[in-house]
């Protein structure tokens, strides 16, 4: 299922990497400032392999939970891209009182500290879980318990 390709047309502006660089980050004196942001291949395939680079100066520490809102959207006949519903905590959710180590651990640590990060990494993208929600709590709950 292909889920996501940075566009760089005038079209859909919101489908870019540095459109996510922008929204992401703030001015040079916000608490997380990302300096490049790239994601490969595209359109993203899952699953598949994403190979992430990001630079990104990060202040102040984050809180602990934060809120989530996701959008999903899927490319359909090559040419236009639907969003993808929230249907059983899959798709375009939004998430409330997600821990924030539960997103970040992997590339940057638990708890996040003030740094700057360079993340040069490849991860492999598994089919889903039928419920996002679920297995976020599952994971979180495994690494609480370590």
């Amino acid at each position: 299922m292909k889920v996501w390709q940075p566009h760089r047309g005038a079209n859909y502006p919101a489908g870019t990497t540095e459109y996510l660089r922008k929204r992401i980050s703030g001015g040079p004196d916000s608490t997380v400032r990302v300096d490049h942001l790239q994601a490969e291949p595209s359109p993203l395939e899952v699953p598949g392999i994403l190979r992430l680079t990001l630079r990104v100066n990060i202040s102040v520490p984050p809180p602990e939970e934060v809120y989530v809102k996701l959008f999903l959207r899927k490319r359909i006949a090559d040419t236009r891209w639907v969003r993808i519903p929230c249907i059983f905590g899959f798709g375009s959710c939004d998430y409330a009182h997600l821990p924030v180590c539960l997103l970040t651990h992997e590339l940057f640590g638990c708890p996040i500290k003030a740094s700057y990060y360079s993340i040069d990494e490849t991860f492999l993208l598994k089919n889903p879980e039928t419920s996002l929600s679920r297995l976020l709590q599952q994971v979180w709950a495994k690494r609480a318990n370590q």
